[in-house]
């Protein structure tokens, strides 16, 4: 659960038919500098949050408040300033969830849960999985490089730094 000390967070704004506002509640306290985001396919919302001087993490919301957030796997121990969160799960049994990071060297990770279970999904973002960064090489000849995914965070960053840096994706 997030630090509820800090004066941010996630709100909730809910709309009748016509478009008027009729509610809003908090869904997500005590955090700083809260970024994009995304959807998750099972109807959450993931909270980016853009804050690398207060260790900014990754939260998993219930947009109508019916679950506590919680803090998802997919920050880091150093914290971020982590921008969008993106799927694909075309594949259900071999799901994958993308994320940004907000600096020159902030490489675009993708997390690969180890047991999906779509009984539980909720779960699939706070369990064990494997983090990959994205990197590009240099096209041999014309425009075209390629790209490919590694384990190594240092090789992801420097990727991000060469080929795109300070991603808002």
């Amino acid at each position: 659960e997030a630090d509820f000390a800090s004066h941010g967070g996630v709100g909730s704004l809910f709309f009748d038919k016509y478009g008027n506002v009729i509610d809003y509640k908090m869904v997500l306290k005590g955090t700083t500098r809260n970024c994009g985001g995304g959807r998750t396919p099972w109807g959450t919302w993931v909270s980016c949050e853009e804050n690398k001087s207060r260790d900014g993490q990754i939260y998993e919301v219930d947009p109508f408040g019916n679950t506590v957030a919680r803090k998802t796997v997919l920050g880091s121990e150093k914290g971020g300033e982590f921008e969008s969160f993106a799927y694909d799960v075309r594949d259900r049994s071999h799901p994958r969830f993308f994320y940004t990071e907000d600096h020159k060297e902030g490489a675009v990770r993708r997390f690969t849960p180890s047991n999906p279970d779509w009984n539980t999904p909720r779960d699939m973002l706070h369990g064990e999985g494997v983090i990959e960064y994205l990197i590009f090489t240099e096209p041999n000849s014309g425009r075209r490089g390629k790209f490919g995914w590694t384990a190594n965070e240092t090789l992801g960053m420097e990727s991000a730094s060469l080929w795109f840096p300070n991603t808002e994706a």
